[in-house]
């Protein structure tokens, strides 16, 4: 490793901000020999005084992430487990940190699952997670009562292209493409014509090209809007040029399936980096198999572009529906719940940009096809600055939306360099033409300075403390013995969900992947069951609800009754018949 490269000091640096305090003093030590070097690894510009690139905003390539899921590992030992699930169409692996509440049992018990970089273009997903994870390990926040599950990063290869010379977002891993249909693959890749290291636009005089320069900040291209005698002046373009002569520009790039469009609820069949069909792609399969391995998991968290959790879920599903593709009632409670705990904990929510969850996305099948409760959200966005609106599209999308406006203003407010110069390049499409790139960093609509992100992320942790506060809790609310004569005994035990929740979704029950509830008595020996059934089942189990179950047993000992659920863990009573 050449130390004196500053991506080998900022990985380094990283590295050691993670070790524990008895590395504190050596750190500091390494940070003052290595030049120009800082803990925090994050400039407003890139490493050549240009524009600012993920590396330099201090995010970690796919092997720092890896290296750092196993230093919680070791430095939470008994607690924390890391696991390999898969591995990416591109060979990188695919791991899962398991963490356990301090003194906790070592069992299946009661889990959540955080998922983040499913869609490769949200690098701060996969950084929110893995904070998470990290303040969760070192006991910052609230205590955890619950096991939780991390995959950060589930989408390596996408993600790891924002780290490529030239740095550009792609939400798709390795799998080659035919994305134009022409018989090749890869053969129209984005290019880096201004030789600032990043991808960004290409703007290209043109009166019938639509746009036109922001009268107001010129570092902005929005719609020109001709009703009103706006003329056009400019194209738009992703950086690049049309390698293949058919018209279009970088639309056959290396790479790749979306993995959040790959899911099997509501899959886009022969949409564009959707994959060749449901589950083609290995990173599904292993995220899949992971929630279904695991039935304790009562609910998900994913970290990405869509968003279910700024307002309450609308109540237009009754479940009579032959395709379910609303929340059912139960689980509409469940998720307003989610919705007010949400509000509570993290930050200028109602600043939130309306994202819907796209069909094929972990977190509508997660939900639909794996009865999981099923959250989502960006974890971070643009703050609404004073005077502006807040809400709005979503960021990153195209040049000239007002979220891009407002993405601007808090940029300048912070004194974060956002954006490239609108430079002048020679452009073989167009010549003869004034061709310039530049414009807003495509990444930075959904990525700031991983800085931001660790409030964020105690933010988050905080919630799903509340959510597991709220979950189910099977109890046994009564119990009564009566003895009828010559060694007969009626027990009589009244099972209750004390949680806010439902055991398991509705859904659950209906898609039959959720275990239902299990109540199992248990007798001694020289006693035997004169009456009722030994086992039980029931569906999910609302809030405050409770259910009687009633034996006749005959001889006397000490019989024990068993209420059990995947998703609320085991509870035992013994009984004396005397």
């Amino acid at each position: 490793m050449n130390l004196f490269s500053p991506h080998a000091r900022r990985s380094l640096l990283r590295r050691l901000r993670h070790l524990p305090l008895l590395s504190f003093s050596f750190s500091l030590l390494v940070a003052a020999a290595l030049p120009h070097a800082d803990a925090g690894a994050q400039t407003s510009t890139g490493p050549s005084g240009g524009p600012p690139s993920p590396d330099a905003w201090g995010y970690s390539t796919h092997a720092e992430l890896m290296a750092r899921m196993r230093d919680v590992a070791r430095e939470a030992p008994g607690r924390a487990e890391v696991r390999t699930i898969g591995t990416s169409r591109g060979g990188r692996e695919i791991l899962l940190l398991e963490l356990k509440p301090a003194g906790g049992s070592t069992d299946r018990s009661p889990a959540l699952l955080v998922a983040g970089g499913v869609d490769g273009r949200h690098l701060a997903g996969a950084e929110l997670a893995m904070r998470m994870a990290e303040q969760a390990a070192r006991g910052e926040g609230p205590e955890l009562s619950h096991r939780l599950v991390f995959v950060p990063l589930v989408n390596p290869d996408g993600y790891d292209r924002a780290f490529a010379s030239p740095s550009h977002l792609r939400d798709g891993n390795d799998h080659p493409q035919d994305l134009d249909r022409d018989g090749l693959s890869g053969e129209d890749p984005f290019e880096d014509l201004d030789g600032n290291g990043l991808i960004t636009w290409i703007r290209v005089e043109d009166p019938a090209g639509g746009h036109r320069i922001d009268s107001d900040d010129p570092r902005r291209m929005v719609p020109a809007d001709f009703a009103k005698g706006e003329p056009a002046t400019h194209r738009v373009l992703m950086e690049g040029v049309d390698n293949d002569g058919d018209g279009s520009f970088n639309e056959d790039g290396p790479g790749g399936v979306n993995i959040d469009r790959n899911f099997a609820f509501e899959y886009p069949i022969f949409r564009e980096a959707s994959g060749d069909y449901a589950a083609s792609e290995p990173e599904t399969r292993a995220l899949m198999d992971a929630l279904y391995a695991d039935p304790a998991i009562y609910a998900v968290l994913t970290f990405g572009p869509g968003l279910n959790l700024d307002k309450a879920p609308a109540g237009n599903g009754g479940g009579g529906e032959r395709k379910i593709t609303a929340l059912l009632p139960a689980d509409r409670s469940s998720v307003a719940q989610a919705v007010e705990l949400y509000a509570e904990a993290v930050k200028g929510v109602s600043a939130a940009p309306a994202l819907p969850l796209p069909g094929g996305s972990f977190a509508q099948t997660a939900y639909y096809h794996a009865g999981r409760l099923s959250l989502a959200t960006p974890g971070w966005w643009p703050p609404a600055m004073d005077g502006s609106e807040a809400g709005g599209s979503a960021t990153g999308v195209s040049q000239g939306t007002d979220a891009e406006e407002r993405l601007l203003a808090w940029a300048d407010a912070e004194g974060l360099e956002i954006s490239a110069p609108w430079t002048p390049v020679e452009h073989p499409d167009f010549p003869g033409r004034k061709a310039e790139a530049g414009g807003i960093l495509p990444f930075a609509a959904w990525n700031p300075p991983v800085s931001y992100l660790e409030e964020a992320a105690g933010e988050h942790l905080a919630f799903l403390d509340a959510l597991s506060a709220r979950m189910p809790d099977l109890a046994f609310a009564d119990e009564k013995v009566e003895p009828l004569g010559n060694g007969l005994y009626r027990v009589t035990v009244s099972v209750m969900n004390r949680g806010r929740m439902s055991t398991h979704t509705e859904i659950g029950d209906r898609i039959r992947w959720v275990e239902r509830i299990v109540t199992e008595i248990s007798l001694d020996r020289g006693q035997s069951l004169a009456a009722g059934r030994p086992l039980h089942l029931r569906d999910a189990m609302g809030p405050g609800e409770s259910q009687t179950y009633s034996w006749l047993v005959r001889g006397k000992g000490t019989l024990s009754v068993e209420v059990r659920c995947a998703t609320t863990g085991t509870r035992r009573l013994a009984i004396d018949l005397d």
